[in-house]
């Protein structure tokens, strides 16, 4: 796999939720009330690219170091976190006054984020290590 087509198949895929939310934020009526964008849709972008780390890492022959597990244990740790904050947006969607909307999206932002660059930095990894092979 190439840096591209990591990009296409996994960032691009991953933000779907983010770009249709934002396709429909845009031809919606100014009647309708929609988010640019939720915490839901980077929680879930976070998750499709740890999992993707995880069988990226597991599925390659090439990489049986002590980096590896350490990216294994780090795309880990970011399913758990992000699980933990989908449920706790989940809960507050039912009572709307528990958490803090602006908070919640800025951690969902965040962690988000720090998936992204984990992703950047396995994939980086793996397509070094299957070039040199």
């Amino acid at each position: 796999m190439t840096k591209t087509k990591w990009f296409g198949y996994t960032v691009l895929l991953g933000a779907l939720p983010i770009l249709m939310r934002l396709l429909v934020k845009v031809v919606a009526s100014d009647r309708m009330v929609i988010e640019w964008i939720s915490a839901a849709d980077m929680l879930s972008f976070g998750l499709l690219l740890s999992v993707t780390n995880i069988s990226g890492i597991e599925s390659s022959s090439a990489t049986r170091d002590g980096s590896m597990t350490v990216h294994i244990v780090a795309s880990l740790t970011s399913v758990a976190l992000i699980c933990a904050l989908f449920a706790a947006t989940m809960i507050s969607n039912d009572a709307s006054n528990i958490l803090d909307i602006g908070k919640t999206k800025f951690a969902s932002g965040i962690l988000a984020l720090s998936c992204l660059v984990l992703s950047f930095a396995v994939w980086d990894r793996l397509i070094s290590y299957a070039a040199s092979s």
